[in-house]
């Protein structure tokens, strides 16, 4: 029998009788010459930009551009981590407010 539990809080979810959510994450590197806009004429020469790839690929002038370019990851929540989640996807701090003082 498999047996879930929510990633966050590691509270186990009973598959029968409550909802799971599953949260999939893709993250992937971007270089530079990759985007590019789709109003634009593409009038880049693709055999060139191969050439001098394979060119900084010999010499090991590659720094600076990932060696990985595609991540992905699976999770699974609690309704009320779902509902977290969704107020904040990307974890970040909230706004702090300074209380000042009416004198």
């Amino acid at each position: 029998m498999i047996h879930y539990s929510c990633d966050r809080c590691r509270r186990t979810i009973s598959d029968s009788e409550e909802v799971r959510y599953r949260v999939e994450i893709e993250v992937s590197a971007v270089v530079p010459h990759q985007e590019r806009r789709t109003d634009e004429p593409d009038d880049t020469d693709h055999l060139t930009e191969v050439h001098e790839i394979l060119e900084r690929l010999e010499t090991g002038d590659m720094i600076g551009y990932p060696t990985q370019d595609r991540t992905r990851r699976r999770y699974d929540l609690c309704e009320s981590c779902y509902q977290r989640y969704l107020k904040n996807p990307l974890a970040r701090e909230g706004h702090l407010t300074i209380g000042f003082s009416s004198n």
